[in-house]
């Protein structure tokens, strides 16, 4: 198979408990209200497009790295 590689980076570690959050839970924000939705939406794209995703995260930087298969019809 071949896949389309997506990755998104940031400055800075996401806390084990808010990864696990993010994880499991539908929409999670460290921010407030109306936030926290984007996730879910890569979320609900990779289930449909049978993706990975991979949060990779350090002290530095967190990293989302996403899979989607390719066909070329």
């Amino acid at each position: 198979k071949e896949y389309v590689h997506i990755e998104i980076s940031n400055d800075g570690k996401i806390p084990d408990s808010v990864l696990k959050k993010i994880q499991t839970k539908k929409s999670v924000s460290t921010k407030g209200k109306h936030h926290g939705q984007g996730l879910q939406i890569i979320q609900d794209i990779s289930e449909k497009y049978d993706a990975a995703v991979q949060v990779l995260t350090k002290e530095d930087q967190t990293v989302f790295q996403i899979d989607i298969p390719y066909t070329d019809y």
